[in-house]
């Protein structure tokens, strides 16, 4: 076994803190989204859109019959659609700008304005035939005003220099009463005015004075022109006053200033036809941009035309230009542009004014020119409303694109924004989401972080860490994905607020969505913002598609912690152990459908519509599974192919999704287990267990036992170090009796390990531990001799571990040692010997022990560790590697390290496959950890070796000096030997000179 026992059970529970902060920003969002969004309000105003542009029904002649937007078959349609939903309906109502009254009010009869008049062109005052010009005598304007904002056609002010007369008239008068000879005097005193004002009567007028909104008619600010005589004010308008608008149901009501709708149309060019078995007959078919689009109304055909170099005919092979198209009944050139057109795509412009006249006026001239019946390919109608009750806007389009094949496609997309959407409340929840947002964004972040640095230290390739970390967990996919729709969402929201925004020093951020409001006053700058509104509904709609999307999946997020509950984990079992089949027989499925889709469109997509494309033979495909049939006239076109068609169809699906169903209940039939042991008793009890603050592994809470957390204090009283300062030169330590040991001496006594000592004892036993204490520490003296006591120590222990080496074994030639005294490891009772040691060594290991323990449990841990202690040989490295480890323990080092490799939460396993995976995540953190530990060791181990490699190559210096010291010694004794060798032999040789003389006396 792993020498890194490990049990645990995960954090995921119904009430856990990850649990909590999940649901918390769930309800965030939702509740934010709501807020910003209002679905509800939205969709009152979309009916309203509906019901004036695709309800209607009108009657065409040629023959007669009734049309409807539905039923709309072709470009020629759209001209009688025009008259109806567009003049009749969308301009069925005007109201006062001012006093919003209701339709019909006074000066709201639907005429054409008096203040603005129809633009067509640069310079151009002749093109209109003249019962299609208004009654205002109008100049030609030499340039294009900034209100005709890429129109060809469309309604403009009337301002000067755009009238011959100018805008004067009377706006306030000195008094009310008529008096003074002035019946013109029944008017207020404030004139408002957007331009000069002067004040006086007949020939006598003071000078102009500036006005830029409302200026007192009275001498007192223009001084006395006309003394006695009663006066009034004259107003010379720089700008009109808009006094109409558009009214749909009561309380919706146009927002712009000169064209309440705008239409954007695009022009096909025509080809000599390539083919010239066919060209006799056909002549000339669409260019090959146009035909090969899907829908010119949502595509540039027209800008992809004007940069390519085909040349361009008309239908009927006359030679035309691809930027201008001459309207053949009001010789008015629609100009080709980007600006002011439908999402910027271009085409041609043409505003429809803002009163029921004007727009009738434009819908002649369209109609007259046949712009539907023979150029356009496609045509977008785009409107902006305003709801003041619900502060909202509602931008409506509704667009026709003509396809190669001469099918008409019909759409209406509406979007109702508010451009008011933060409240006090908004912007606090809109600031707690993106905080939200953030931490759940880092926590992410760093469980990737952490999976690359554990994929980087398995060796694995830097590209596998993303696998890994799937592998994992699957939930993660979920994760990434919500990560980067959040980033989405936000995004999306700040670029709706951000329109058009500019930033100044001194004025701060300004944006097109904080400073938009309605125009007052027009003149030939006044453009109107359909641009602008088309921008937000986009940006608003992608908004409310990402945040839609993004709340369903932190909705399947979510599902991760119905694990918790029995009933739902026994739903959530029953899945995952069946995913495998599920995704087989899915692939089964659709393999299968898409052959019958194949089938169905090849067969039938030439005479029903709902089977002539791809995407509508999928839906009704889809229909037939759910048992909606409508198959009358199919039967009727094929009825043998329908006799064995439909039966194979019908028993394939019935086939197929049974056997979905079939596998889920294969697998139900192993985890309904759980289905018994859930009850509302173990509902509580599993909600108790999650709420409550004792310690893990007390099941009862009436339970009393006192329990010891096994901190890093505990194993630092345990460990070598607390017997260092009894270290000698040689090495060795006293490791005392300590309370652990007492209680097992106790204990193999027979005595009660928690009876109090004999004070006699104890006291003995300390003064045993004061004998061997060497060093006090604080001292900076019995510093300086501990670590000379220390490297002295190793120096022995090196000179130890030299003698205790092995002799080289005896070399019979040729490299051949003596065979017999090789250790043989593949002896079976050696290797059992070994094997044996092994276990005895693991059998003692204590391991991670991370709950809170009992006394006996700490014991027998204190004791285990102590006789360790006293039967080890050499306690240097014990040294080393507890001092790692007690560094890594202050710096909470090895807290970090269990938090970094700790598994993905999951519940106690309860079942054999439940515990089979719970037993391979174990078993991956055992082998993690110990990998760990095994390096630490490792590490303490090769500074223990360095640092007695270090003392070795000392003390052999030391023996290196003293040998050379002693060699000097021994040659000088050497010397002084051989000196008193010969003063002995010079004695003996002159003692026997002496001698000799006597010599024969003797």
């Amino acid at each position: 076994r792993l020498p890194v026992p490990l049990v645990f059970e995960g954090r995921v529970k119904p009430v856990s803190w990850e649990c909590l902060g999940l649901m918390s920003f769930i309800i965030l969002f939702f509740s934010f989204v709501m807020m910003v969004s209002r679905v509800g309000d939205s969709y009152h105003q979309h009916m309203i859109h509906e019901r004036a542009l695709v309800t209607p029904q009108w009657h065409t002649y040629n023959p007669r019959h009734k049309l409807s937007f539905k039923t709309m078959e072709s470009m020629d349609d759209v001209s009688s659609w025009v008259s109806t939903a567009i003049v009749d309906n969308e301009y069925g109502c005007l109201s006062d700008a001012d006093s919003g009254t209701s339709c019909g009010a006074a000066g709201t009869n639907g005429d054409a304005r008096g203040d603005w008049f129809l633009w067509h062109g640069i310079g151009v005052d002749d093109a209109l035939p003249a019962s299609m010009v208004d009654d205002n005598e109008v100049q030609p304007l030499s340039y294009h005003p900034p209100a005709a904002h890429g129109l060809s056609v469309g309604y403009v002010p009337l301002t000067p220099p755009a009238t011959s007369r100018g805008s004067e008239f009377i706006c306030a008068t000195e008094n009310a009463n008529q008096e003074s000879n002035c019946p013109e005097c029944t008017m207020g005193t404030t004139c408002i005015c957007a331009g000069k004002v002067k004040y006086g009567y007949g020939a006598n007028w003071t000078d102009w004075i500036e006005s830029s909104g409302s200026i007192q008619c009275s001498t007192d600010i223009f001084g006395e022109p006309f003394l006695g005589q009663g006066k009034v004010c004259i107003c010379r308008q720089a700008q009109v006053r808009v006094t109409q608008s558009v009214q749909m149901h009561d309380y919706n009501v146009g927002v712009m200033a000169n064209n309440h709708v705008r239409l954007t149309f695009q022009v096909a060019c025509f080809q000599p036809n390539s083919e010239p078995r066919w060209a006799g007959g056909y002549p000339w078919r669409l260019e090959t941009l146009a035909a090969q689009s899907q829908s010119c109304a949502d595509e540039p055909c027209m800008q992809k035309l004007q940069e390519s170099d085909i040349s361009c005919w008309s239908a009927k092979g006359e030679n035309r230009s691809k930027s201008t198209l001459r309207g053949g009944w009001s010789n008015i050139d629609y100009e080709f542009t980007l600006d002011g057109t439908y999402k910027y795509l271009g085409g041609f412009s043409v505003g429809f004014g803002n009163t029921r006249q004007e727009a009738a006026v434009v819908s002649d001239i369209l109609g007259h020119d046949q712009i539907f019946e023979q150029h356009a390919i496609s045509a977008v109608f785009e409107v902006v409303t305003y709801n003041g009750n619900f502060d909202m806007f509602m931008y409506s389009e509704v667009g026709f694109s003509l396809k190669s094949t001469g099918k008409l496609e019909k759409s209406m997309r509406t979007s109702a924004f508010p451009l008011n959407i933060f409240t006090i409340i908004n912007w606090l929840c809109f600031a707690a989401y993106i905080a939200s947002a953030v931490i759940f964004t880092l926590h992410f972040l760093y469980d990737l972080h952490n999976q690359y640095n554990i994929s980087n230290a398995l060796l694995r390739p830097p590209y596998m860490f993303m696998i890994d970390f799937f592998k994992d967990d699957w939930w993660n996919i979920v994760d990434i994905g919500s990560v980067i729709l959040n980033i989405l969402v936000i995004q999306s929201l700040c670029s709706f607020m951000l329109i058009n925004s500019r930033t100044d020093i001194r004025q701060g951020t300004k944006t097109w969505t904080g400073e938009y409001e309605f125009n007052a006053y027009a003149d030939l700058n006044t453009v109107d913002q359909i641009q602008e509104f088309e921008t937000a509904a986009s940006l608003y709609q992608r908004f409310s598609g990402v945040a839609a999307l993004n709340g369903l999946l932190l909705i399947v997020r979510f599902m991760k912690y119905f694990g918790g509950i029995a009933a739902l984990r026994l739903v959530m079992t029953t899945l995952s152990a069946a995913i495998q089949e599920l995704i087989f027989i899915i692939i089964i499925v659709f393999v299968v459908f898409f052959g019958f889709v194949f089938l169905f469109q090849a067969n039938f997509g030439i005479q029903f519509e709902g089977l002539g494309e791809i995407y509508q033979t999928l839906v009704s495909t889809f229909l037939f599974v759910l048992g909606k049939f409508q198959i009358g006239e199919l039967f009727r076109q094929s009825p043998v192919f329908w006799v064995f068609v439909l039966p194979a169809f019908q028993v394939s699906s019935f086939l197929l999704l049974n056997m979905l169903l079939a596998a889920i209940v294969f697998s139900w039939k192993d985890t309904r287990r759980d289905a018994q042991e859930f009850s509302l008793h173990s509902a509580w009890h599993t909600l108790r267990e999650s709420l409550a603050w004792y310690p893990q592994g007390m099941k009862d809470e009436k339970e009393e036992v006192n329990l010891k957390k096994l901190d890093a204090d505990f194993w630092q009283k345990l460990s070598i170090l607390r017997y260092v300062n009894t270290l000698d030169e040689s090495g060795k330590m006293i490791v005392s009796r300590s309370e652990h040991q007492r209680s097992r001496r106790k204990l193999d006594s027979g005595e009660d390990p928690d009876r109090g000592e004999d004070p006699k004892a104890e006291h003995s036993e300390s003064e045993h531990e004061e004998v061997g204490t060497r060093y006090n520490f604080e001292i900076w003296e019995d510093q300086k001799k501990f670590l000379k006591a220390f490297k002295k120590a190793h120096m022995e222990l090196a000179s130890r571990m030299c003698r205790a080496m092995d002799a080289p074994k005896r070399d019979q030639g040729g490299g051949v040692g003596d065979l017999d005294e090789e250790f043989r490891t593949n002896d079976p009772v050696v290797g059992s010997e070994l094997v044996k040691k092994q276990q005895d060594d693991d059998g003692g290991f204590i391991g991670i022990v991370e709950d809170a323990q009992p006394d006996d449990k700490v014991k027998f841990i204190t004791c285990a560790l102590s006789r360790k202690l006293e039967e080890a040989d050499h306690l240097s490295e014990e040294i080393w590697l507890d001092a790692l480890l007690t560094v890594l323990e202050e710096a909470q080092g090895l807290d970090k390290l269990q938090r970094f490799f700790l598994p993905m939460p999951m519940i106690l396993p309860r079942k054999p496959q439940e515990w089979g995976v719970f037993n391979q995540r174990k078993v991956k953190m055992e082998r993690r950890l110990d990998m760990f530990l095994k390096w630490l060791q490792e590490e303490a181990r090769v500074r223990h070796y360095a640092f007695l490699q270090e003392m070795a190559e000392s003390k052999e210096r030391v023996l290196k000096q003293q040998s050379l010291v002693l060699t000097d010694y021994l040659e000088t004794l050497d010397n002084q030997i051989q000196k008193i060798q010969n003063d002995i032999q010079e004695l003996e040789r002159k003692n026997a000179q002496m001698r000799s003389p006597f010599a024969p006396q003797l």
